[in-house]
This record gives C-alpha cells, structure tokens and sequence, in this order.
C-alpha cells in the first residue's frame, strides 16, 4: 500500500528470490539454476503467466513445454503471477515439479524432472539467429562473438526480453551504429537530459538485412535497443505487432532491502525516463 501511494505503477517490493534473479541478470552471471530452465512472463492484458523461453535441452524443452503455453498452476497452486510460478518452479535438482499450462484451448499436465540450468542471456538459436534473453553487463561482446550472418540476413530476437541492464542494451546498439548516431536520451527526475550516442563506427555497422524480432513483452533495455537501431535505419521491425512494444518508457533502479542486501528483497524504484 504504501508503494501505490507513489502513484508509479513500475514501482514495485521485490521478492528476495526475484531480487537475486535480477542482480545476477545484471552482472550478466550464468549461474546455474535447478528448475524447469523456462522464461516467464506476466501478461498483464490478459491476467495469465505465459512462457516467453525455454532454454534449450532443459527439463521444461524435454518435457514438451513450449513458449505461448500459458501456466495454470504449479504444484496443485493456480499462480497469478511469473515471480510466484518461477519461484515454484525452483528446487532441489532431482526433484519432480507438476506444472499445469494451456495450451490453445486444452489444458494438459506434465512433470518435470529439475534439473541444474545454466540460463543463456545470448545464444545462437540457429544460424543467422541471435536470441538475446535480457541485456547485461556483458550482452554486447556476447552477441558480437555469436552475430553471424547467413545468406547475407542477421535476425535478433527479442522476443519477451524484458530488458535488463540499460547500459548493457546501448553497447550492444553501438555494434550496429556509425560514430555520432543517437541511441537514447535519459531524462532524470530534475528534467535534465543525458544523451548517449555512437562513439565509433561499430564492429557490426556495415551488417546488411538486420532483423528484430519483437513482441508485445519486448520492454525498457530492449526498447531502446529495438528503437536505436530501427530510427537509425540499422534494421527493420519484425513481429506480429511491430509498433506495439510494451511501451515501459521508463528506468529504475533495485535497491536490496536487509542484512546481506537482498535478504528481506529489495525495492524497485523509477529515477528516471527515456526517449529515442
């Protein structure tokens, strides 16, 4: 109640599982996880937790899960929200997790055996085809190594990244961008205004036929990734909806609550907004 006082609906308590999530995310720590090795997301338009990833070879791929199933319950709980599921799904490796999910219209049960993760925030999913999961510290020598063109054509999916770290988003635009090219421009909470642009030619400038795939999950860092690279006429949009992104617009920061941080969760608070 009295972060809805603020009046920002970004502003948010952090559950103390998310918040490691999030620190580790950012830094850009591919520690191993056990569980299902999938990538939830809150549609909020329709009130359902839907499967955005799966990382390939994990218990959730061997299972069957695929994205778009929408997750009903786990372990005999109907969850609300993809903070709830994901921590259900977490748990000793070895052990069986139930997971009900909707499918089209049926709705179909499956176990799960977990199993220890290392979750990929860039990997190759075929050839010409680079998913960046969410940005971090290291996304941008990352998609640098694994940015291989074929037959001429480069896609990025982005597809249900919720963004990530923002300075890891803007050098990973600045591979694609000429010296001098705008990416963004923060605005922080005294109305005075930080623009970030290309610094030099990028290693990746001269790539031809780029192309993002977006969705409405595509938020914040790869936004301004998404938006960089499209005004600068670097790639075109692809996606059922491209001109419909999630439209967050804004940048936060987490601040860990209790002794060691992080023990009690953590708090994240909006400082400021963005415009490409």
């Amino acid at each position: 109640l009295l972060l809805k006082r603020l009046g920002d609906r970004y502003t948010r308590y952090v559950y103390p599982e998310e918040y490691l999530r999030l620190a580790a995310a950012t830094v850009g720590d591919a520690r191993y996880v056990a569980g299902a090795g999938i990538q939830l997301v809150d549609d909020e338009e329709n009130q359902k937790v839907v499967i955005v990833d799966i990382e390939p070879g994990a218990p959730g791929d061997q299972a069957g899960l695929r994205p778009g199933d929408e997750i009903v319950s786990v372990q005999g709980e109907n969850v609300k929200s993809a903070a709830r599921s994901a921590a259900l799904l977490r748990g000793e490796a070895g052990s069986v997790v139930k997971i009900d999910f909707q499918r089209g219209t049926q709705v179909q049960s499956v176990s799960v055996n977990r199993a220890l993760v290392t979750l990929s925030s860039v990997r190759q999913a075929e050839p010409g085809v680079v998913r960046i999961r969410n940005f971090a510290l290291d996304t941008a020598e990352l998609v640098q190594d694994k940015a291989k063109p074929s037959g001429g054509t480069l896609a990025i999916d982005l597809r249900g990244n919720g963004g990530g770290s923002l300075e890891g988003g803007i050098d990973t635009a600045r591979l694609f961008l000429k010296s001098g090219q705008r990416i963004v421009t923060v605005v922080d909470k005294k109305g005075q205004p930080l623009t970030y642009d290309a610094v030099a030619d990028g290693p990746l400038a001269s790539s031809k036929k780029v192309q993002l795939l977006i969705d409405k999950n595509t938020a914040s860092a790869a936004e301004v990734f998404a938006a960089a690279l499209q005004q600068n006429n670097a790639a075109v949009l692809v996606g059922a909806n491209t001109d419909h992104t999630f439209g967050k617009g804004v940048i936060q920061t987490v601040a860990p609550l209790g002794d060691p941080p992080g023990n009690d969760g953590a708090v994240a608070v909006t400082v400021a907004t963005y415009s490409t």
